[in-house]
Order: C-alpha cells, then structure tokens, then sequence
C-alpha cells in the first residue's frame, strides 16, 4: 500500500501562501490597524466604558477617507474613541479620532461626533 505524504519544506511555503492571500484580501482594512494600542480605563472605575456592551459589535465605520463595513468594533464613551480588533494581533486599537467622520453602532450612527438614533 502505498503512503503519501508532504515535503517537510512545503508547509512553510503554504503558510506564507495563506498568510499572503490573507493580507491581500484584508488590505483595504489595513488603515484601521494603523491606531495605537487602546489603553483600558483606571481599574479602580466600575463598570466599563463601553456604549450599549462591552462585547465587540459590528458596525460601520467613515475612517481616513475610507468607508468600512462590518468592522468588530467598540466605543469608549469615556474617551470618545472607536477601539477596533487588530486583526494582524489578538489586541484593541484606539482610532484617530481626527480620522474618525462618522459610524454606526447598536442601531445608532455619529457624525462629526453627535450620535443619533437611526429610525
């Protein structure tokens, strides 16, 4: 009976492959990686600062010039920033809020930073 197996070198080869086919695809998502790493608040502040949950939501977001839909996202009511998930790492980042034109939300949308409920 005969065995089939892989190289041992091709896995790396097919790992680079998926790692590139992968980049390529979440290009275009790549400017919302370009935050800083999202600082949580003081630990002595009960509750979290979260609007509506403090588990990731998808929204959509106007972020650099760009539209972004279905996006994992957050926003931090007591700084007034958007925390997205780094996709390239298992962390949050805090967006530009100067970059930041407009999202939607839990069924609400901001623009300019007043956040309205949509109907």
């Amino acid at each position: 009976m005969p065995v089939y197996s892989q190289n041992i070198n091709s896995g790396s080869v097919s790992s680079a492959y998926a790692l590139s086919l992968f980049l390529e695809a979440n290009a275009k998502q790549s400017r919302l990686n370009n935050g800083r790493d999202y600082v949580p608040n003081q630990p002595y502040i009960k509750g979290h600062p979260f609007f509506e949950a403090k588990e990731w939501t998808i929204g959509n977001i106007l972020y650099d010039g760009e539209a972004y839909q279905n996006v994992q996202m957050l926003y931090d009511l007591a700084k007034g920033e958007v925390v997205v998930l780094n996709f390239l790492l298992p962390d949050k980042s805090s967006l530009v809020s100067s970059k930041v034109k407009g999202f939607t939300l839990h069924g609400y949308q901001t623009w300019r930073g007043v956040l309205n409920k949509i109907l």
